[in-house]
């Protein structure tokens, strides 16, 4: 794929994961990585996806591509944990089809799950120094914790549990009330693709 600005896909298709498409992700990740290396993002927390990892995500992951114009540009890989928390692991859309919403028709994955399963929540760890990253999840309702670790109850549950292991240094956690996730504050909620 280009780095060219591409017109607006005309058809989007979220899908699960086809082994037909992990060549595709798996270049994605390798930009994604170098992004974030460019970006002044640590070594550690720059590192790629491989086709069998991905694979292997899905033992424990929901994993949704996005495909536009029924080319696979996108990924989401997103599990749920106790108390009611959905682990936002990985988006990643093609530098080329950035702010067209796919990012955000993904994030509607687990709006749409959160409602079916009473997830109450959905955490994201950034780094620090990831800002574009940073403002993306702030357009999409997501705040940032903070140094003390501020939050809903159910989000410092998990962080003292689960999520505490997690947390390293230059690492942030960002969390968002999970029904309304893949709407953009102030309009109206996108429809959910077929």
């Amino acid at each position: 794929m280009n780095e060219k600005r591409r017109a607006p896909p005309v058809k989007l298709r979220v899908t699960g994961l086809q082994e037909a498409q992990l060549s595709v992700l798996t270049r994605l990740e390798e930009q994604a990585a170098a992004l974030r290396a460019e970006a002044g993002v640590p070594a550690e927390r720059c590192i790629a996806q491989t086709a069998p990892e991905i694979v292997r995500m899905k033992r424990d992951h929901d994993v949704r591509v996005i495909e536009a114009d029924q080319e696979p540009v996108g990924y989401l890989a997103w599990r749920d944990q106790a108390p009611g928390i959905a682990i936002l692991e990985r988006l990643l859309v093609e530098p080329s089809y950035r702010r067209f919403g796919l990012a955000t028709r993904l994030l509607l994955e687990i709006g749409e799950k959160a409602k079916e399963h009473a997830i109450a929540f959905a955490v994201c760890l950034c780094p620090e120094t990831d800002l574009a990253a940073q403002r993306f999840l702030s357009k999409r309702g997501f705040l940032r914790s903070g140094p003390l670790a501020e939050g809903p109850p159910l989000v410092l549950e998990w962080l003292e549990g689960a999520g505490a292991e997690r947390l390293v240094l230059g690492v942030e956690l960002w969390w968002a009330e999970a029904p309304g996730l893949g709407s953009i504050p102030g309009l109206p909620a996108p429809q959910p693709i077929q």
